[in-house]
């Protein structure tokens, strides 16, 4: 597609909203943008009517058309379903009207159900993002046989999704998600950011930020935190210890673990400035987490210029090497509690984070809304061929 052409993003999604998803669509759609792309962004008609750029300082404004639908998303899975299936039959009544006008259009999807999108395929060529692999169903294979393209947040979900949809190479890219380097580059002294943070001065401090999922691997930390020496404190940014409990089932908290709950997405590149090492953990009890998932918070950290350490599970390790982190086998507390330890006191520690840094500089979000829009036209010229 030329830069000019219309590019449709089609979200089942609030937007905007404070989660991870929301930021990942809010970037992508100003990257876009940024490259010259005429984009409107389709989203169900839910929450409250915010701009998106207002709500996420995006530097662009982004068009967008809200789908009217019923608001049943958070009323349990049946709830879900019927709110996707409205909003499902909406866009695709929006698409047919474009299309039966003659106007030329690219929708670009993302996996946010496993159906809302699938009718698009018969409207308008579709590229669709996958964060994950899908189960296989004939619905599914209905709808990967006809888009003209897939983007893949990592190099086992695009190998995964080739192998059980028999797909084209050359129709499928692994592409990882983004960063704002600038952002999470901020330029302050550790001291200063833990004068802003409230944090204390005399303490090292490993800290962790993210929602709490039992799928992350979690289960071990206070564990491996226990074994923590007494000047050294873990933070957890993202929860409550009752919510920590509740997800992972663990019922005792060491005094090193620290909980000071959610943070507003401004205030994270401060937090990240105010730690001595970062922490990303996946387990190899979930298949998502120990070979697909794409974290946005790893590329984060490695924008911080701070040492990781990180579960070396096959997902991180797509991204993260023995130069750039730390990694520890997975699931288990000692190996985890050594690498915090290691990382702290390595004379080591600067190298590999500098290493991660220079290498997250090819991971922003605007340079990969360009390799995106290359996927794109490579496609396209490949089918007129």
């Amino acid at each position: 597609m030329s830069a000019t052409q219309k590019l449709y993003y089609v979200a089942n999604a609030r937007m905007p909203n404070e989660k991870a998803h929301g930021i990942q669509i809010a970037k992508m759609c100003e990257a876009f943008v940024l490259q010259g792309v005429d984009l409107v962004l389709v989203v169900p008609a839910r929450g409250k009517d915010v701009s998106i750029q207002e709500f996420y300082g995006l530097s662009v404004e982004v068009k967008v058309v809200r789908v009217p639908t019923v608001d049943l998303y958070s009323v349990g899975r049946l709830g879900f379903a019927l709110s996707s299936l409205l909003f499902l039959v909406g866009v695709s009544v929006y698409f047919f009207i474009k299309k039966i006008r003659g106007e030329r259009v690219r929708v670009y999807t993302v996996d946010m159900d496993n159906f809302s999108y699938t009718p698009l395929v018969l409207l308008a060529p579709v590229f669709t993002e996958m964060h994950t692999p899908k189960v296989y169903s004939q619905l599914q294979n209905f709808f990967f046989s006809r888009a003209a393209g897939v983007i893949a947040t990592n190099g086992l979900t695009r190998q995964k999704l080739i192998d059980d949809y028999k797909l084209a190479p050359s129709c499928v890219v692994a592409e990882p998600n983004g960063v704002d380097v600038g952002k999470f580059g901020v330029e302050i002294s550790t001291s200063a950011a833990r004068e802003v943070c409230g944090l204390p001065q005399d303490k090292k401090i490993v800290l962790y930020v993210g929602r709490f999922y039992a799928w992350k691997g979690l289960d071990i930390l206070p564990l491996a935190c226990g074994g923590l020496p007494e000047d050294t404190r873990c933070y957890m940014v993202g929860g409550s210890e009752e919510e920590f409990k509740q997800v992972t089932g663990v019922s005792s908290i060491p005094p090193t673990m620290v909980f000071v709950g959610e943070k507003a997405p401004q205030e994270i590149p401060l937090w990240l400035q105010a730690a001595d090492v970062l922490l990303v953990l996946g387990t190899e009890k979930n298949e998502d987490s120990s070979r697909y998932t794409s974290p946005m918070k790893l590329f984060e950290y490695m924008a911080a210029n701070k040492p990781i350490v990180a579960s070396a599970t096959a997902a991180l390790t797509d991204v993260l090497t023995p130069a750039s982190a730390f990694l520890c086998e997975p699931d288990n507390v000692r190996a985890l509690s050594d690498a915090m330890q290691l990382a702290l006191a390595s004379e080591d520690a600067p190298k590999r984070s500098l290493q991660a840094r220079q290498w997250v500089q090819v991971h922003t979000w605007n340079l990969r809304a360009e390799r995106v829009l290359a996927f794109i036209n490579s496609v396209d010229r490949l089918k007129s061929l």
